[in-house]
């Protein structure tokens, strides 16, 4: 199968002017025009999918951006740019899982990417601190008497939980509304996912 030719698209170049102008509603109208115009060129559709993301990212549409950096993949799934771009969306919405999945799938296209490395170091931080904040939370919880107290309480039903959810005994613990208050404060501190 031979790569598609290199298509010269007006509104993808006015997209890009545009862009570059910082007038990104605009730029959207230019490159959804050009995936209308030529449908069927996949190649073409992965960068201006990519190109529509980066303006939807300026706009704030994180949502949008995160769409189109998909639909760029789909139509080619070894472009670079739309998983850096992806990651980038990922990243301003502090989705730091899944960024590092997306920096590790473009640096499997392209082992040297600094975008890509810089990117997962960022992503790989973001877990790490998600990780800290909840340790320490709950390690401070754990130094509270009532909530220690509540823990030990719970602790044999969460136990329980962990081998049958399903049983009779942990349906009728779960209905006691002391039980399930306990449960709640043990997850606002932190001890319970």
């Amino acid at each position: 199968m031979h790569p598609q030719p290199r298509s010269r698209s007006p509104q993808k170049a006015r997209g890009n002017d545009l862009y570059k102008k910082n007038e990104f509603p605009d730029a959207v109208k230019e490159y959804t025009a050009c995936m209308e115009h030529d449908p069927e060129n996949k190649k073409l559709l992965s960068r201006v999918y990519c190109n529509r993301a980066a303006c939807y990212t300026k706009m704030g549409e994180m949502l949008l951006a995160a769409e189109d950096c998909d639909a760029s993949l789909d139509r080619d799934p070894y472009y670079v740019k739309a998983f850096l771009r992806k990651g980038k969306v990922l990243t301003l919405t502090e989705q730091w899982s899944e960024a590092e999945f997306t920096y590790i799938q473009a640096l499997d296209l392209d082992p040297h990417n600094f975008e890509a490395r810089q990117g997962l170091e960022k992503a790989a931080k973001g877990m790490d601190n998600i990780r800290n904040t909840a340790g320490d939370r709950a390690k401070k919880a754990m130094d509270d008497p009532k909530i220690r107290e509540m823990w030990e309480d719970c602790r044999q039903l969460l136990k329980d939980m962990q081998d049958d959810p399903n049983s009779i005994a942990v349906r009728k613990e779960l209905d006691d509304p002391e039980v399930r208050w306990k449960l709640s404060k043990l997850r606002e501190a932190g001890l319970l996912g």
